[in-house]
């Protein structure tokens, strides 16, 4: 019997359209054994590794959550070694992975939903599936983490933290992405001179003593207002950059064409960050964010493939 995956978070904002939309829906699948992991509150990585011991060669793993909760499927996949198939449906705030494989949300038809996990069961079915190759993330040579979308760090993993505040998450899903936006963009003008962020580093070889922010991107959505290209696509390139964002107009043009056309970034097969001294920083990927202690070098690839819907 087919095993399909249910990896969601009970205690997220949109949980009860969760439960109307998917996990309604699941129970009435002919043919299918169902297995759910419901998110914990530890970290990224332990959730990932709790998936990873349940999943088998052959399981459909559907995510009905966020980026974050996308990324606990996208680690637990590729940390079980299993051949699993992945689908997103985008219940969070951005939801840059579900728009980025254009996942059909499910729609109210009568007394069914059409589209949803029926869409993703019936593209599993037929074969329809592409190969994707997310980002792998080494911190001393140890694996961080593998992110499906984008990873930064200094600054811009910093204003992270503000769509994690208990105000601003209240009102997130009544708010639009460009009141979003602009919110980023007053963040980064009000704190842009507040530290360093980044010491002086060496990005791909190349001596850097003024870095406010590093960003690699490996899908056309980075929280979903920045712009970049489908190099998830691509086994070995992405896109990445070093960027010096505390005076007003290059903070200004990097936004305008982050938002209007593509994060102004290079096209890469590894971004390797080091530092003289060990660092403190900040690092976040899909909006997960993690403050690390005495760093002294961090390196991007692409990692190993999935298979998504």
């Amino acid at each position: 019997m087919k095993k399909l995956v249910l990896v969601y978070n009970p205690q997220s904002t949109h949980h009860d359209r969760v439960k109307q939309e998917v996990l309604t829906t699941i129970r009435t699948l002919p043919g299918w054994m169902v297995a759910k992991l419901e998110v914990k509150p530890v970290s990224l990585m332990e959730n990932a590794q709790r998936l990873s011991r349940i999943l088998d060669d052959g399981d459909l793993v559907i995510v009905a959550g966020g980026d974050g909760t996308a990324a606990i499927a996208v680690n637990g996949i590729i940390e079980s070694s299993k051949q699993a198939t992945l689908g997103v449906l985008g219940y969070g705030y951005f939801n840059d992975l579900a728009h980025t494989l254009s996942t059909m949300h499910p729609v109210e038809y009568g007394d069914e939903y059409l589209g949803g996990v029926r869409e993703i069961v019936h593209k599993f079915d037929a074969g329809e599936v592409r190969d994707f190759y997310p980002l792998e993330v080494r911190v001393d040579n140890k694996l961080w983490r593998y992110a499906a979308c984008y990873t930064t760090m200094g600054m811009s993993a910093e204003v992270t933290d503000l769509f994690e505040q208990r105000e601003v998450r209240k009102h997130m899903p009544h708010t639009s992405h460009l009141r979003s936006y602009f919110r980023v963009a007053l963040w980064y003008y009000r704190n842009r001179k507040k530290n360093k962020f980044l010491p002086t580093l060496r990005l791909n070889g190349e001596v850097r003593s003024e870095t406010t922010d590093i960003i690699a991107l490996n899908t056309p959505y980075m929280a979903k207002v920045m712009h970049g290209d489908e190099w998830y696509r691509d086994n070995k390139h992405f896109a990445a950059g070093g960027f010096w964002l505390r005076k007003s107009w290059p903070l200004f043009k990097f936004m305008m064409k982050s938002m209007f056309k593509k994060v102004p970034l290079t096209k890469v097969e590894q971004l390797k960050v080091e530092f003289d001294q060990p660092t403190d920083m900040t690092i976040q990927a899909e909006g997960e964010l993690e403050k690390l202690a005495q760093v002294k070098q961090i390196k991007i690839t692409k990692g190993p493939k999935i298979v998504v819907i």
